[in-house]
């Protein structure tokens, strides 16, 4: 037997000794017994809408009180607040905000008020009618109040006709403010950036920056420290590919090369 064969049966030993050991975790459906509605089709009904779909949901404890909230938005019919209570149950509230094409959500405490503030964006029917992106101002215990047409000013989020997909809030330069990140899809017949990047000036304002991939045609994101240099990275993800931009920390990215699959 030669040396790869003896390499490859300890690799099988290896793996069977593994199996055996591996514990599975095992996961249960709570959903229904802590509140959250389980959608069915009715009696007369053969398949869902395909408008009825959910995109950017998150999870923050937006009144403080130690227990995560659900925040979703559904393409179909609007946004949805799921609050928890002490119990760990959860309640349903619709706040009856700009019913369909509802995108991507996003939590931070905007104006520093110790109150989680919300960001919601909108696709715009296809490109055909774009407009900004929605901002929720916590009022405690249990309400948000949508701030009018121009009253993203106040924190430096000027008025952006985007055609809006994905929002995060993260800290793109380590000093531990949280600054805030659009990833939209292309507005048809357009030039213009695609994507909107804004630092947070840590006084309850914002400032856009350019980010080095404001034309690249994404609609969905994730961050991640790739390289542990103590920066969040961004993997834009297309509609036929993938791609890396490393944070250089100081308010933009560079697209990565030599990285395995993700090459730019």
């Amino acid at each position: 037997m030669d040396a790869w064969s003896v390499l490859l049966v300890l690799g099988l030993v290896c793996v069977a000794s593994s199996a055996r050991t591996l514990r599975v975790p095992v996961f249960e459906e709570v959903g229904e017994r802590i509140g959250l509605r389980k959608y069915t089709l009715a009696p007369n009904k053969t398949e869902f809408k395909l408008e009825n779909k959910y995109w950017g949901m998150s999870l923050c404890d937006v009144n403080r009180d130690g227990r995560y909230e659900m925040i979703l938005g559904n393409h179909g019919d609007g946004l949805e607040f799921w609050w928890a209570d002490k119990n760990d149950n959860y309640e349903f509230q619709s706040p009856g905000l700009y019913r369909r094409d509802i995108h991507g959500t996003a939590c931070a405490d905007l104006d520093n008020d110790g109150d989680l503030d919300v960001i919601v964006t909108r696709g715009g029917r296809n490109g055909k009618a774009p407009g900004t992106g929605l901002i929720l101002e916590g009022l405690p215990p249990r309400d948000f109040q949508k701030l009018e047409e121009g009253g993203g000013e106040k924190f430096g989020l000027g008025e952006q006709f985007i055609r809006g997909r994905s929002a995060a809030f993260f800290d793109a330069t380590g000093k531990g403010d949280l600054d805030l990140l659009y990833v939209n899809r292309r507005i048809p017949g357009t030039v213009d950036d695609i994507h909107l990047f804004y630092e947070n000036m840590g006084d309850g304002r914002f400032a856009e920056r350019k980010l080095g991939f404001e034309l690249t045609n994404s609609a969905w994101f994730s961050l991640v420290d790739y390289n542990e240099d103590g920066y969040m990275d961004i993997i834009l993800m297309l509609l036929t590919s993938i791609e890396l931009w490393r944070g250089t920390g100081r308010f933009s990215f560079v697209k990565g090369r030599g990285y395995g699959p993700l090459h730019g």
